[in-house]
């Protein structure tokens, strides 16, 4: 009997072996809550499943309601504390999706789970206008950093320092998983 080497066969990646690559990466880059992880997956594309979303964001959302817990202990009386904790608990979810676009000609090019599927679908729209093998590098830009519901995608052309504004753009747009009527006439979800 000879003690001949094993050969592994390597294999490609489970969702499951992505997924904790992403988790990984994600944390040791200082991303440590179930919405920060959630965002790192949808981001790379490997969020597929709606259950899981749905027991991310109910973690996500247990997260903040023992955030908001411990942060307003002092500040409001326990009846209002439970008020407010009653009213977060039971609000409907709001999604994100993406929506590829052109934004100067009011072009909407498609709409994404992911961030990053959008961001890969106008970055391959500016690399049709440039001429094949021009080496582009991209920036993606808030359109107001204080609440950036737009990202604008900027491209420059090895040599030249000059950014430009390309026109296309990442639009995240809120989806409610349920109706909820305000009152007093305000607007709905």
């Amino acid at each position: 009997m000879t003690n001949e080497p094993t050969q592994t066969i390597a294999r490609p990646p489970t969702p499951a072996v992505a997924a904790e690559g992403v988790l990984r990466a994600a944390m040791e880059h200082g991303k440590n809550t179930p919405a920060e992880l959630a965002a790192a997956e949808e981001n790379a594309g490997v969020l597929f499943s709606l259950a899981v979303a749905q027991a991310i964001a109910a973690a996500a959302r247990a997260q903040v309601l023992d955030q908001v817990r411990a942060a307003a202990r002092d500040i409001w009386s326990p009846a209002d504390l439970q008020a407010l904790l009653d009213q977060l608990a039971t609000a409907p979810l709001q999604l994100t999706v993406y929506r590829a676009e052109h934004y100067e000609s009011g072009i909407a090019l498609c709409t994404y789970l992911a961030a990053g599927a959008a961001r890969a679908h106008a970055e391959a729209c500016v690399r049709q206008e440039h001429p094949a093998g021009a080496d582009l590098a991209f920036d993606w830009l808030p359109d107001d950093e204080d609440a950036p519901a737009l990202w604008e995608l900027y491209a420059r052309v090895p040599g030249d320092p000059a950014e430009i504004a390309t026109g296309y753009a990442i639009a995240l747009v809120g989806v409610a998983t349920a109706y909820a009527q305000y009152a007093e006439g305000g607007e709905a979800s």
